[in-house]
């Protein structure tokens, strides 16, 4: 069974709601006990030990069109990677841009672009 043992209170990271037909969630949290993966439906878009949601735009034309991003909470900036492509289309392989930041509670967000 599934039982989600966490509560956070994140505000949507994004401002335009205009891009939500625009926008997809490609993993969720692991709520599972390895070897298990559990997502909040107790299904498997997750990978062990994912502590977040990771969200994506549809394609570069949205990109371009420009889309708001926020800190889903208040945070002090603790790193910041910028001067790789934002057209990175091989994950991993290619290095990206993103911030981190630090949340009073101890939790960090990561926006990676």
């Amino acid at each position: 069974t599934f039982s989600p043992t966490l509560s956070v209170n994140l505000l949507w990271p994004l401002r335009n709601s205009t891009f939500l037909k625009s926008l997809s969630i490609v993993l969720y949290v692991d709520h599972g006990t390895p070897p298990l993966l559990l997502d909040y439906e107790g299904g498997g878009l997750t990978y062990s030990g994912h502590t977040g949601t990771d969200i994506r735009i549809r394609d570069f034309i949205d990109q371009e069109m420009g889309v708001e991003v926020l800190a889903a909470d208040d945070g002090i900036v603790s790193s910041v990677v910028d001067g790789n492509s934002d057209r990175n289309l091989l994950g991993k392989e290619v290095p990206a841009n993103w911030v981190g930041l630090n949340h009073s509670d101890g939790m960090s967000t990561w926006y990676y672009h």
